[in-house]
């Protein structure tokens, strides 16, 4: 009787509350230490329908498709995560929009402040909270600044969470 060998050598899981979300500091500081829920976006290949008689045949697609970045983020007394992403996506809207070729010109961190999109980091953490894998996120831009519930018939005090949604170009993991 044949035998198989497992190739497993790490038995820890991954577990859901082990990551840090980070985004260009200087414009952002609030959205790193608030952030709650991180869904990772779908990725997805659609195949390419052939017909063929009164059936179409499906082969390998040549195209990806990348989901929206979702965040949930808890929201202070001063509302400051709500204004930061409120304002970056004014600045999209309002303001000619410079690319990132254009802002390298500027000077240092002064220049990175006034760009349209910027690079979304998700590092995983193992068990020991030591960074494992990161998920970097690129050229990434709000979409979505969702609801803020306020309900005067809640019972016990929960905290407001602020859902955003980010769109982007591609993910790389590391």
């Amino acid at each position: 009787m044949a035998t198989t060998t497992s190739t497993l050598q790490q038995r820890n899981f991954l577990q859901p509350n082990g990551y840090q979300l980070s985004i260009f500091r200087d414009r952002f500081p609030n959205i790193e230490f608030f952030a709650q829920r991180v869904s990772h976006p779908t990725l997805t290949m659609n195949p390419t329908l052939v017909s063929f008689k009164r059936t179409d045949a499906k082969f390998i697609g040549d195209t990806l498709e990348f989901g929206e970045l979702n965040v949930e983020v808890l929201l202070d007394e001063q509302m400051q995560v709500y204004t930061e992403i409120k304002s970056w996506m004014e600045s999209l809207v309002n303001e000619k929009v410079k690319t990132p070729s254009e802002a390298q010109t500027g000077l240092g961190n002064a220049a990175l402040a006034d760009l349209p999109e910027y690079d979304i980091r998700l590092s995983i953490l193992n068990s020991n909270n030591n960074a494992i894998k990161k998920i970097l996120y690129k050229s990434c831009f709000p979409i979505s600044l969702g609801n803020v519930e306020f309900a005067a018939s809640v019972g016990a005090i929960e905290y407001v969470v602020l859902p955003v949604t980010f769109a982007y170009t591609t993910f790389t993991v590391e």
